[in-house]
């Protein structure tokens, strides 16, 4: 009779699958992510992801839309110790508008 294993078992160089993510992955990803990439972040699992979400103890805000939740990137960053652009960017350079025009929504006087 043979026997047949039933959890696997991990090899040591095995990091626990997914993808790695680096800085600028995570800047990448704009104002918001889902939780599922979240979680992946911070390499918990989704199940656990939802239960610290249901007792308000994942590590950063998590926002709820309709049914879906949304995880804001800053807060991410900030606990990761990342700024939110690399530091060799330069974010001081802004397009004007041009003389006489403001951008759209913009109050009238």
């Amino acid at each position: 009779m043979t026997t047949h294993r039933r959890t696997r078992t991990r090899h040591p160089s095995d990091t626990g699958g997914g993808p790695v993510w680096h800085p600028e992955m995570v800047r990448d990803l704009g104002a918001s992510t889902d939780l599922a990439t979240a979680a992946q972040i911070f390499k918990i699992s989704l199940s656990t992801a939802y239960r610290l979400v249901k007792r308000d103890e994942f590590p950063v805000p998590v926002v709820r839309a309709g049914i879906h939740y949304r995880v804001p990137v800053a807060p991410i960053l900030t606990i990761l110790g990342l700024s939110p652009m690399p530091a060799n960017t330069d974010a001081g350079t802004a397009v004007p508008f041009p003389a006489g025009t403001r951008p759209s929504g913009a109050d009238t006087d």
